[in-house]
């Protein structure tokens, strides 16, 4: 983490911006992994169910890169890298 530091603006007396910096995010933390066919990954469904899942292949879309994965008895989903918990 980054030390604060106190901003003063200008044109308002009294007005001060505290400037904490950029915190990291978890989504940052997946989109910098680079997953392999036959990882284990613990992924969070768009239902809110997290589940263990096997990746099955990796996909490039125009809005990023991509899973497919295997979890339960034949079920599988394409997902997107923030939806990885681990």
């Amino acid at each position: 983490m980054s030390v604060p530091k106190i901003l003063f603006s200008e044109g308002r007396a009294g007005r001060d911006l505290i400037d904490f910096g950029a915190m990291p995010s978890k989504k940052d933390k997946a989109a910098e992994q680079d997953y392999a066919i036959g990882d284990r990954v613990r992924v969070n469904l768009h239902t809110g169910r997290i589940v263990d899942a096997t990746v099955k292949a990796l996909t490039e879309r125009t809005d990023g890169k991509g899973l497919q994965v295997d979890f339960g008895k034949d079920e599988s989903a394409l997902i997107h890298l923030w939806q990885v918990d681990r």
